[in-house]
């Protein structure tokens, strides 16, 4: 164990899924910090990152402490500018969804303006330029501000739109989480031990970002608790061990 001062109780003593719980990281911080600023300001901004960096996280964040925020998720299955509308109706609160798309629209800016609220817009790299451009519309005609977040791909999606690339308001391009988001995690967690803590470090970067090192960090505590110890370097090593692909020959 090393030798930092902590008033996180070990993994073995918290109740509850210590994984669970929101941890302000850097990386996390700054995302609040770019989705404040379009709320505060009525602007649109962009978040796009690498999977498992807390881009959701933050979101669900602000979503909880701050009022006037509007969460959406798109999927690639939203093709249409009248699907697009509806997740949009439904996240501000529009139960009874007109037929119309035009409709749609003007129910959503008469919920939103002058609100100073936002809708934060995620998984918005399966949005389709006109799924962009009613966004768009919206903020144009109501004055709301919108967060277009989602991968890295998202950025380029942008790009590619000239109207609106122009009206993005400080792009946040975020490529990997950072050493200094995982430390921030093992400190929330509890999670003290030298070994471990350099273990799983140094996965941040790694694809899955800070996803998989919750899982595994999940699953260590899970395995210590069973068998009624303290969280070890074994129990980090197993448990990121089997969340490893598994290839069984033919």
């Amino acid at each position: 164990m090393d030798s930092r001062n902590t008033t996180t109780p070990p993994p073995e003593q918290q109740q509850g899924d210590p994984t669970r719980v929101y941890v302000s990281t850097p990386t996390s911080e700054h995302i609040l910090a770019t989705l404040m600023l379009a709320k505060e300001d009525g602007e649109i901004v962009s978040v796009s990152g690498m999977p498992g960096i807390g881009k959701t996280q933050a979101m669900e964040r602000l979503k909880s402490t701050e009022t006037s925020v509007w969460y959406c998720q798109f999927s690639d299955d939203i093709g249409s500018v009248f699907a697009t509308l509806t997740e949009v109706a439904k996240a501000v609160g529009i139960t009874e969804v007109p037929s119309k798309p035009d409709d749609v629209r003007r129910q959503i800016v008469s919920r939103v303006q002058g609100t100073e609220g936002i809708i934060l817009c995620d998984e918005a790299q399966h949005l389709n330029s006109k799924g962009f451009e009613v966004i768009r519309t919206i903020h144009d005609r109501s004055g709301v501000a919108i967060a277009f977040c989602g991968h890295l791909d998202l950025a380029d999606k942008i790009a590619r739109l000239p109207q609106l690339a122009g009206r993005i308001t400080a792009p946040l391009r975020i490529g990997a989480a950072r050493a200094e988001d995982a430390d921030a995690l093992f400190d929330a967690w509890g999670l003290t031990d030298r070994r471990s803590r350099e273990f799983l470090r140094a996965f941040a970067s790694n694809p899955t970002g800070l996803r998989r090192i919750a899982k595994a960090f999940r699953l260590a505590r899970r395995m210590a608790l069973a068998a009624g110890n303290p969280v070890t370097f074994e129990h980090v090593r197993k448990a990121w061990a089997s969340l490893q692909e598994t290839v069984i020959e033919a």
